[in-house]
């Protein structure tokens, strides 16, 4: 098993050269097993995992944790692996252990992190997928809402409508809007229950 000390790792045995390799070049040379390879990745890219799940969990053990399990998997199953954009795959990985984390501790992940997830990574390959599982996740909870309340929901946090574009879209008043996004919301709330949904962002829709 490797152990990967985090986050001082310093590896003896690297030169620079590296840096001058391309992820697609090192990720193949993973695949044929060379831990130098490995190292390489994991130097170059490790800081960011730990940022992105320590930004969401404000937990240094935790965050580390996840960031060490996320490359030691890289490693275990760099031979079936197929990525084609390394630092897109380490970010949706990272924010899967943290939800992973967060359900396990009946912890959610706000619905405004997980909207500014999508539109922070809006051009990186994983986006799509992204925006997709938030969407899965969602839409047995949005069945639970009137109709006009799942237009109103989707259109706002799915199709980044604003107040006014939806109340045009629909024909409907904007404090009409107003009143059934937040009714909306808060059944959304009492249905998760232990899961917190954080609407803070979307307060003066």
């Amino acid at each position: 098993m490797i152990i990967l000390a985090l986050p001082e790792l310093r590896i003896a045995s690297m030169d620079h050269k590296s840096d001058f390799i391309s992820d697609a070049q090192l990720l193949s040379q993973l695949k044929s097993g060379e831990r130098a390879a490995f190292d390489a990745l994991y130097q170059r890219y490790w800081k960011d995992v730990y940022r992105i799940a320590f930004k969401r969990l404000q937990h240094e053990a935790h965050a580390q944790d996840i960031t060490q399990d996320i490359f030691l998997l890289l490693w275990q199953k760099r031979a079936e692996l197929r990525i084609d954009n390394l630092p897109a795959y380490l970010a949706t990985s990272a924010r899967n252990k943290v939800f992973n984390l967060r359900v396990k501790e009946q912890r959610f992940t706000p619905i405004t992190e997980l909207l500014a997830d999508v539109r922070q990574h809006a051009d990186q390959t994983d986006a799509q997928l992204i925006r997709e599982e938030f969407k899965i996740a969602y839409t047995a909870l949005l069945k639970g809402l009137t109709p006009v309340q799942q237009q109103i929901f989707e259109l706002k946090y799915f199709e980044d409508f604003d107040t006014d574009e939806i109340a045009e879209k629909l024909s409907l008043s904007k404090k009409t809007v107003q009143n059934q996004n937040s009714l909306a919301l808060a059944k959304l709330r009492s249905s998760l229950g232990l899961l917190a949904l954080l609407i803070l962002m979307y307060k003066n829709l």
